[in-house]
């Protein structure tokens, strides 16, 4: 692999352009404005990170009472790990065989191994970030709760390093066996979708089986003993085992035989994924944009049916979009799928465990305040339905095409319209999805469930009309891969910030309204008409926008 480093050095650039960023922030003309930007995410996260801190410490408190404090760093490991793989496995697939730089690597005397290295190690990278602000916390939360010793912060560093190393392998490996499946057929972009849904669906299947004995009795005994927990909750997936209690042993001889387990384990299923590609990558790379048609002769009568019944410009723009999220994985596991996976996870979380994620939404049902109800299952559908940056990415999507849009003879306006349009409707399903999943977990009557649902309806205009101002108005066109498009962008980033400032003002004003004892029926019409107000201020905002900023806007 003597090309390996310089290719891999060129990914990491291409990825990363750290000394661009820097150069850039350091000289360039909008240094100011940077600066402020990373200023402002970073008050805008303090609360997230506040709330997130003080959960650390509510449960290591509760299973310091029981002397399984360890248990802490396997939640965290889990959660990293879990993560790494369902949205890694997209990932995988999008900077795998969906990257711009493919056609040319292919065509460069670069091995099928070394081409799918570099990739990998680009990969793991980003979800060295990606997991950061979901485990760094949990481990640096126990280490000081737990006054740990120098050995813990010592092996916190190749513990990390190691995490996500074996989920994202066998995302990998996946991933390379499923493309090469799927380039034997002409249906490849529905393949590619249906395949990934049945292997994520099929590991949480398997996840979410009980195993083992349910002995009551062996159940007990493992909580008297050190790690007991750790093994209760870990046994479904060892390798999360091994890296809690590597932590946790630190320099013994048991812990440093848990961290080389861990080690080993990683090394051989990273090198069979890289020797497995050797076969299949380029297999399933190649021909990969080729497209094919049934050719069948058209009688004039036909011809000009078809030619007679074209369709609108706005239905037109819409089905472009629709086109362009559905054929790319990781455009439709953060879109569309993230608004049904949010509700699926929490509800089985509910169903298989006694700590309930959505205890507020049972309280509130169970309280019998049916104001609070609404509000509390509308502000939960709105978050499954406009947290998933598809109005936010909308025109960064287009990437290098998006001069087609500046040159098709059709207004800005109508643009905008049906991308606002496409957003909704992905809105939309998310919104249906939390309000389904809410009738399993809580009693919510047929009432409260309609205007819960006509408030997060109206209260999802505002938050994707302001996804897509903020996306035009700095929107990133210049990406090698179409994750960079979604995963990498701030403007999803500063939408969400924006939409969670705007629940959280809304939250606040209803809080006060039902403090000074006005009726519920009073604070919900109030809350319905400002989601109106601001929806309507917003559109209007959007659509003078438009015209001043699409002809500015350069690939």
């Amino acid at each position: 692999m003597s090309a390996l480093r310089p290719l891999v050095g060129l990914e990491l650039k291409t990825n990363f352009s750290l000394a661009a960023i820097w150069w850039h922030i350091k000289h360039g003309e909008n240094r100011l404005r940077s600066l402020l930007i990373a200023v402002l995410i970073l008050v805008g996260l303090t609360p997230m990170v506040v709330a997130f801190i003080l959960g650390i410490k509510t449960i290591y408190g509760a299973l310091h009472t029981i002397g399984q404090e360890s248990a802490l760093i396997l939640l965290g490991v889990i959660a990293g790990q879990t993560l790494v793989f369902v949205f890694g496995f997209f990932y995988v697939i999008s900077a795998f065989y969906f990257s711009n730089d493919l056609e040319r690597l292919i065509s460069l005397p670069l091995r099928p191994n070394e081409v799918v290295a570099s990739k990998f190690l680009v990969v793991i990278v980003n979800e060295y970030f990606s997991i950061m602000p979901f485990v760094l916390p949990v481990f640096l939360g126990y280490g000081i709760l737990a006054h740990a010793p120098l050995e813990f912060w010592i092996l916190l560093v190749p513990v990390y390093l190691l995490l996500p190393v074996i989920p994202l392998a066998v995302s990998a490996l996946l991933a390379i066996a499923l493309m090469r499946v799927v380039n034997l057929t002409r249906k490849k972009d529905a393949l590619i979708i249906v395949g990934s849904l049945v292997l994520i669906g099929l590991n949480f299947f398997i996840q979410m089986r009980t195993h083992g004995e349910s002995d009551t009795a062996a159940i007990a005994r493992l909580l008297t003993e050190r790690d007991g927990l750790v093994q209760i909750i870990g046994n479904r997936f060892p390798p999360s085992v091994w890296a809690s209690r590597s932590l946790s042993l630190g320099f013994s001889p048991e812990g440093i035989g848990q961290l080389g387990l861990l080690a080993a384990v990683s090394a051989a299923i990273l090198f069979g994924m890289v020797a497995l590609s050797e076969k299949l990558f380029y297999e399933g790379a190649i021909g990969l944009s080729e497209i094919t048609s049934r050719r069948r002769k058209l009688s004039r009568l036909e011809m000009e049916r078809s030619i007679a019944q074209g369709r609108g410009p706005l239905r037109a723009i819409l089905d472009r979009e629709i086109k362009i999220m559905n054929r790319t994985p990781v455009y439709l596991l953060n879109g569309v799928l993230v608004g049904v996976l949010v509700p699926a996870l929490l509800i089985v979380g509910v169903r298989s465990s006694d700590d309930n994620p959505l205890g507020v939404l049972v309280s509130a049902a169970e309280s019998g305040h049916t104001a609070v109800l609404i509000l509390v299952l509308a502000a939960f559908a709105i978050v499954c339905g406009c947290m998933s940056g598809t109005a936010s990415s909308s025109f960064s999507r287009e990437g290098k095409y998006f001069w087609i849009s500046k040159i098709i003879p059709v207004s800005w306006r109508r643009q905008v319209a049906a991308k606002f349009l496409h957003s909704y409707l992905v809105s939309l399903v998310g919104i249906v999805a939390a309000l389904i999943g809410s009738l399993v977990v809580a009693p919510v009557s047929g009432p409260a469930l309609a205007a819960a649902a006509l408030l997060s309806l109206v209260g999802a205009v505002p938050l994707n009309a302001a996804g897509l101002w903020i996306d035009l108005a700095r929107p990133k066109l210049k990406w090698t891969n179409p994750q960079q498009a979604i995963k990498q962008n701030l403007n999803v980033v500063f939408a969400m910030l924006a939409g969670a400032a705007y629940l959280v003002v809304c939250g606040f004003l209803a809080h006060f309204l039902l403090r000074t004892g006005l009726p519920g029926s009073f604070v919900y019409s109030a809350l319905l008409l400002i989601a109106a107000a601001t929806g309507w201020f917003v559109w209007r905002g959007l659509m003078g926008f438009a015209d001043r900023k699409y002809p500015e806007t350069d690939v």
